[in-house]
């Protein structure tokens, strides 16, 4: 019998979450849902606690300084795998949450799943605003910041969890043989290799881009204007750098 896997998949919006996730749910057999979101609320609630508990520390006469955040937050912990467990009955399950809220969650996940494991995936960030407007009609400039913020978070579990796998949509897409090897290795599931590379070549990982998937998008292909072009380079050059992609 397989161990039990609790995986969570990050990545920004359009860069191929949800065919990972569905590939860990239909070949893996992982149940899960649409998306998580839990542990973006979760944090919020304990960082909230956390800043307003602290202006009572020094206010002796305030019954709100009995209050302890540690208690609060392990509470909180306590509920939140009550909540998977009813969810899924299961010690394994897929969660899915794109965005980077998500993933500055990634230590609090941490807490209450010491064995999680994680899946990264990244795309340029032009393929993702130009998708990103097509699909939410999001404004060009929310686009661009809404993908840097993804990879500067992407860069902070990077360092949190060490041992995170990141794949990058492209390699869905051209490597999916390697993707496969990769991914099953990962989540201690190597003979499931070859059935993950078929899920990605059977599957298309994002249907609203119909460029040539063998190469990536340059700000060149794109219809955007000088001053968009000179807008994205601003906003997320830096990040297009420290990813290595072309612009």
């Amino acid at each position: 019998m397989s161990e039990p896997l609790k995986l969570f998949i990050y990545g920004p919006a359009r860069s191929g979450t949800s065919i990972s996730q569905n590939a860990a749910r239909k070949v893996l057999g992982l149940p899960g849902r649409g998306e998580g979101h839990v542990f973006t609320i979760y944090q919020r609630l304990i960082h909230q606690y956390f800043k307003y508990t602290k202006g009572f520390t020094e206010k002796r006469g305030a019954l709100a300084r009995e209050l302890s955040a540690r208690a609060f937050k392990t509470r909180m912990i306590e509920e939140i795998r009550e909540l998977y467990a009813r969810a899924y009955k299961s010690d394994s399950f897929v969660d899915k949450t794109p965005g980077a809220e998500p993933m500055l969650a990634t230590p609090l996940v941490l807490e209450t799943f010491p064995d999680a494991r994680f899946i990264v995936i990244k795309r340029t960030g032009i393929e993702v605003v130009q998708s990103f407007q097509i699909k939410f009609g999001a404004t060009f400039d929310d686009a661009c910041k809404s993908w840097t913020a993804c990879m500067n978070a992407t860069t902070k579990v990077m360092e949190w969890v060490p041992q995170a796998l990141v794949i990058d949509q492209h390699e869905l897409t051209n490597s999916p043989a390697e993707v496969g090897k990769r991914i099953g290795e990962h989540v201690g599931r190597p003979e499931k290799a070859e059935e993950i590379a078929n899920f990605f070549v059977n599957n298309r990982t994002e249907k609203s881009s119909s460029h040539d998937w063998s190469k990536r998008l340059t700000l060149a292909d794109t219809t955007w204007s000088d001053e968009e072009k000179e807008h994205f380079r601003v906003t997320c050059g830096r990040a297009m750098r420290s990813f290595d992609y072309p612009m």
